[in-house]
């Protein structure tokens, strides 16, 4: 079994004014990196290949160019969106949202749990995204195994898993899928490239699995004077 979690590609956080976007489509860079995915994403092409998408702008968008790729249309999940950062952002000087995320950043790290100010809570986004992604396995044969809470078993060993989403959410997952312990900057400690390509696939460990990195933030598909973070 292979899951393969990409990034979405650049966006434009801040717009022509100045101002802050909190669900900002691509830039024009951001749809470049996003076609140069159709490369990457071809020798997928097999009917156990799942396509799933988070449904903010910018993911959708970078999956648009698999889709056509793979002559396959993703499903939208709710769960898969990034943390939620306050709704007032929206709308807001670029330079003030700068400046809150600099205060943020210098908090206790227990403190950064209770996220972002009128956003969401570092614990309600995990609890999110792993039931979520949980759910979602279950539906597709894959279950956590009832020897260890790190194995899985695996109904499909020809199973394809394409996950496009953000930072946040695939590092969350990259995290948990490695057995490490949750903590709530996820996107500091795997530093995740716009439109980069992460690869795991399964382990056999007695009766189960476990899921092995293979590759991560691959961006060998994108020149690199058109590469970003």
């Amino acid at each position: 079994m292979e899951i393969i979690f990409i990034r979405h590609a650049q966006p434009g956080y801040v717009d022509a004014e100045g101002i802050a976007r909190n669900n900002p489509p691509l830039t024009d860079l951001g749809f470049k990196q996003a076609q140069m995915l159709q490369t990457v994403a071809r020798p997928w092409q097999d009917e156990s290949c799942t396509l799933l998408v988070s449904p903010m702008v910018r993911a959708r968008q970078t999956m648009k160019p698999i889709e056509t790729a793979l002559s396959s249309q993703a499903t939208v999940h709710d769960w898969m969106q990034e943390i939620g950062v306050p709704p007032d952002w929206e709308g807001s000087p670029a330079a003030a949202v700068d400046d809150m995320f600099v205060q943020a950043q210098r908090r206790h790290p227990e403190e950064w749990w209770e996220g972002l100010d009128g956003g969401e809570s570092f614990r309600d986004f995990h609890n999110r995204v792993w039931s979520g992604f949980e759910a979602t396995l279950a539906e597709l044969g894959v279950r956590t195994s009832q020897h260890h809470p790190h194995l899985w078993e695996i109904s499909d060993p020809d199973l394809r898993l394409v996950f496009v989403a953000h930072g946040g959410t695939n590092g969350l997952l990259l995290a948990r899928l490695l057995g490490t312990d949750p903590v709530p900057w996820e996107w500091e400690r795997f530093f995740i490239s716009h439109a980069s390509v992460t690869r795991l696939t399964d382990t056999r460990i007695g009766p189960d699995h476990i899921f092995a990195l293979r590759s991560f933030a691959d961006t060998a598909h994108i020149p690199s004077d058109q590469v970003t973070a």
